[in-house]
């Protein structure tokens, strides 16, 4: 509860510092370049860790189908 608490509604510097812990926990599961590939996509407004790691999600199933011959 702690964790999505500090994700939607953080502000203070304390929830800042856990905000960048959890997203650089979050965003460890994937290849570097996946990450900076969706960091520098376009948003409308600074991106939420969940739109970022739908980006990520993608590329990595679109990966796993070329690594099977399947795209």
């Amino acid at each position: 509860m702690t964790r999505l608490s500090i994700i939607t509604t953080g502000k203070k510097q304390e929830d800042l510092e856990a905000l960048i812990a959890i997203w650089v926990e979050e965003l460890s599961n994937y290849p570097a370049d996946i990450v900076a590939s969706a960091l520098k996509s376009k948003f409308k407004w600074f991106p939420t860790l969940a739109e970022v790691l739908d980006i990520c999600d993608n590329e990595v199933a679109k990966r796993n189908l070329i690594k099977r011959g399947l795209w």
